[in-house]
């Protein structure tokens, strides 16, 4: 693949990742039935959902989209909204 080519792969992605949504039920990037998506998507050879483990909450079990990054004496976690890490 040339590198304009690659470029505008890697463009396409970024936007998929900021404007899809997300599928709590599979952990993954979800086109939610819009077309422009389908058509990224289906460009891009995903398929719907996206799964992408690396954004998952970091609590065992949950496929939420991780959205808090917090320190604990544990160490860094990364988790969803109703996951939040709670310190007394």
């Amino acid at each position: 693949m040339d590198s304009q080519n690659e470029k505008l792969k890697e463009a396409l992605e970024d936007m998929c990742f900021q404007f899809a949504g997300w599928s709590d039920t599979k952990g993954g990037l979800s086109t939610n039935g819009l077309s422009t998506l389908e058509c990224a998507f289906s460009v891009l050879g995903w398929d719907d959902p996206r799964i992408v483990k690396e954004l998952w909450c970091d609590e065992q079990g949950c496929k939420r989209r991780a959205t808090c990054g917090t320190p604990t004496p544990a160490g860094y976690r990364k988790t969803c909204g109703q996951h939040i890490p709670k310190f007394i």
